[in-house]
């Protein structure tokens, strides 16, 4: 009996993390394609460096996560890699963060990857920023999709189906 509770939990856990990877990469793809159609301008690099994220910063997207989580781990610094830019849209100023859609942000921390940034976006450079004409602060420098957002797209719908149909099925018998 304990087996079984224990096992439907762990199905239960999967299912929703799968299911929010695909919610999360899906809505990726939706600003990718969407992207055809906003606005570019020129920008320039202001920052490329690492930069410090609490945990409490994630988890106020989510209100019901952020409420749950103690003031000890809420706390918690994470190093990041950040690339910021500013564009001019008429007289205002507005900032992004966004290189591309579908980023992982633990890529961030290959040795790899942080070499490419530092060669790709030295501060000061000129830059052409894709915006959101609908909100301008939702922009973009490379409006296209990485592989490997797919893939979390892919396996995320992947699981959700097989251990939400697998549990379904089982709760049916």
């Amino acid at each position: 009996m304990i087996r079984r509770f224990i096992s439907a939990i762990i199905s239960l856990v999967v299912f929703v993390i799968a299911v929010g990877v695909s919610l999360h990469f899906g809505y990726e793809c939706l600003q990718c394609y969407n992207s055809n159609e906003w606005e570019t301008t020129r920008g320039r690099i202001t920052f490329n460096g690492t930069d410090e994220y609490s945990v409490g910063h994630f988890a106020s997207k989510i209100p019901a996560v952020a409420e749950r989580i103690s003031p000890e781990v809420r706390d918690t610094k994470i190093p990041m890699r950040v690339v910021r830019y500013e564009y001019k849209l008429g007289t205002e100023t507005k900032t992004g963060d966004r290189i591309t859609f579908g980023r992982f942000a633990l890529l961030d921390a290959l040795p790899v990857e942080l070499d490419n940034l530092r060669a790709d976006y030295p501060v000061g450079k000129q830059v052409e920023v894709t915006y959101n004409p609908l909100d301008a602060d939702c922009a973009v420098l490379k409006p296209s999709m990485l592989q490997e957002g797919l893939i979390a797209l892919g396996l995320g719908v992947f699981f959700s189906v097989a251990v939400g149909g697998s549990f379904f099925l089982k709760r049916r018998n």
